[in-house]
């Protein structure tokens, strides 16, 4: 029994601890194959937190040939240099991501994937302006010859600040575009109010505790 309601407090423990969405850049147009390149090409857009945040995980629109996606991604985050990608404060190449297939371009034989992959060890990031970069392959210099590409958010275009340059060099050309992409993590600063339902799972957990401390001294 007391294994049993460990268990149930952990799992309410756990329910709180679940990552959050801090932020959504917006989604593709999924009828228009509209996308910027991430084989030969390196881009990045920026993001802004209001607040202090642990990234965690970080989702991205895909638009591929079936079967194109060899499963490595590699990615960078920068600090804001006047409007641009500075220092790097995090990259590395995440392999074994599946991509979730959402639907084909009509007339085209591309398709549209959300990519997610979980960080290595989160990021933490205070409040302030960034850039994330993501790229195909196991490493950011790395030219792979299969058609992948980042999607563009819909109805961004001409207005997007997203960054683009050739491989080897650190995306800097301005773009017209917005990358569709998502970020979540934990708030640091916040700490989170447990449901009702949780007090009720603690408070019998330690009545039960006493009850088997009690039984166990008679």
């Amino acid at each position: 029994m007391r294994k049993f309601m460990l268990g149930v407090l952990l799992a309410a423990s756990a329910s709180l601890l679940q990552a959050a969405l801090i932020v959504d850049n917006g989604m593709p147009d999924t009828s228009q194959a509209e996308a910027r390149g991430i084989i030969s090409f390196r881009t990045a857009d920026d993001f802004t937190l209001a607040a202090t945040w642990n990234v965690t995980s970080v989702s991205f629109w895909m638009l591929a040939q079936p079967g194109m996606f060899n499963g490595s991604v590699s990615y960078a985050f920068y600090q804001n240099s006047g409007g641009a990608p500075g220092s790097v404060l995090d990259s590395g190449t995440v392999n074994g991501v599946t991509p979730v297939l959402q639907n084909s371009v009509p007339g085209y034989i591309y398709s549209y994937y959300t990519t997610t992959f979980a960080l290595p060890a989160p990021l933490q990031l205070t409040a302030g302006t960034y850039w994330l970069e993501v790229h195909h392959g196991s490493g950011l210099t790395v030219v792979e010859s299969n058609n992948v590409y980042w999607g563009v958010v819909a109805n961004s275009v001409p207005n997007g600040n997203a960054r683009q340059s050739p491989v080897p060099n650190p995306p800097s050309g301005l773009t017209t575009s917005e990358m569709a992409f998502s970020l979540s993590g934990d708030r640091v600063d916040v700490v989170p109010v447990p449901e009702p339902s949780t007090y009720v799972v603690s408070a019998a957990g330690i009545l039960l505790f006493g009850l088997l401390k009690r039984r166990k001294r008679g």
